[in-house]
C-alpha cells in the first residue's frame, strides 16, 4: 500500500479565506492519519533483526513496557523477566538496557525467518534469538550469560 503525500499551497489572503485554507489542510491531515498504513502505532515492527535490537533498547532504556512487549514474543518478555523477577519490570529494563546498550552484538546467524546473536565478553556472553512474525522481526528469548 502506498501513502500519497498531498501539499497544499496557501497564499496570504485575507483572514476568512485564509481560515477556509486552514480548515482543509486539517481536513486532509486528519483524513491521511486515518488511512490504513502499517506504522510502528498501528503494529507493524521491524523490518530486520538490528532494527528490532535497537528498538527494544530504546524501548526498554524508556521505560515504555507496552513498547517493550510489542517487540518482543510472549516467550521473549518472559526471558527479560528472568533476570530479576522481583524487580519492576520499568526499574529492570531500565537497568538491563543501560548495561547491553554498552556491549557490540555479534551477529552469528541471521536467516529468513531466526536470526541469533551473541553480546558481552566472550566468556559470559548473553545470547538473543530473533524471529520474524507476521508484523515484523521481534526479540523471542534472551538467555543470560553463563
Amino acid at each position: 500500500m502506498t501513502l500519497d503525500v498531498i501539499f497544499i499551497w496557501v497564499e496570504r489572503e485575507p483572514m476568512a479565506e485564509r481560515k477556509v485554507s486552514t480548515s482543509i489542510a486539517a481536513l486532509v491531515l486528519l483524513l491521511l492519519s486515518m488511512a490504513n498504513v502499517p506504522t510502528i502505532a498501528s503494529g507493524a515492527c521491524c523490518e530486520t533483526p538490528q532494527q528490532a535490537w535497537a528498538s527494544l533498547l530504546a524501548a526498554m532504556r524508556s521505560g515504555d513496557l507496552s513498547e517493550v512487549q510489542r517487540l518482543t514474543t510472549s516467550r521473549g518478555y518472559s526471558s527479560l523477566r528472568t533476570a530479576d523477577p522481583k524487580e519492576s519490570p520499568r526499574v529492570l529494563f531500565h537497568r538491563l538496557s543501560t548495561g547491553w546498550g554498552k556491549w557490540a552484538v555479534r551477529w552469528k546467524d541471521v536467516q529468513d525467518q531466526r536470526a541469533t546473536a551473541m553480546m558481552g565478553p566472550e566468556l559470559k556472553e548473553h545470547g538473543l534469538e530473533f524471529v520474524r512474525t507476521a508484523v515484523g522481526w521481534r526479540l523471542d528469548h534472551w538467555s543470560a550469560g553463563e
